[in-house]
């Protein structure tokens, strides 16, 4: 005979699921609710994204003759400024320096600049990354690598 565990008392009762414990079926559920209450996020990110990208139209013209005209001044806005941003991180000789902590591998601190330098330019895809960085953290304030 199975072992199955009692329902939580403060969580809804979960349908038998074949095969699975309670446990499981009750997270199962707490997930598709967790994914459905999210459904108002992600059509206003797909506005946002819109917006931004396309410019959406008026719902109502001031006349029916009026011209239909969209200016992503957002968009220029972000455009204009995320130039500054890449240029800071390519800006510099070597994009980290390291120190030692014990002295006596202080001579290799250029070493390993110039070593992490090569690795992240040249064998990642760091430059197209950075754009997008810098992209998504003008849009939304945080941007991550």
């Amino acid at each position: 005979m199975p072992y199955h565990t009692p329902p939580v008392a403060d969580a809804p009762a979960a349908p038998a699921v074949p095969g699975a414990c309670a446990p499981v079926a009750m997270f199962d559920n707490k997930i598709r609710s967790a994914l459905s209450a999210r459904t108002g996020w992600e059509a206003k990110q797909l506005t946002y994204y819109k917006l931004r990208h396309q410019g959406l139209a008026r719902l109502n013209k001031p006349f029916p003759t009026a011209a239909e005209m969209n200016w992503p001044l957002s968009d220029m806005m972000v455009e204009k400024i995320k130039p500054y941003y890449i240029q800071q991180v390519f800006a510099n000789e070597l994009l980290a320096n390291f120190y030692a902590l014990k002295r006596d591998l202080s001579p290799f601190n250029g070493l390993a600049a110039q070593w992490f330098d090569y690795r992240v330019r040249q064998r990642t895809n760091f430059e197209m990354e950075i754009i997008s960085v810098a992209d998504y953290m003008l849009m939304s304030g945080k941007g991550l690598l």
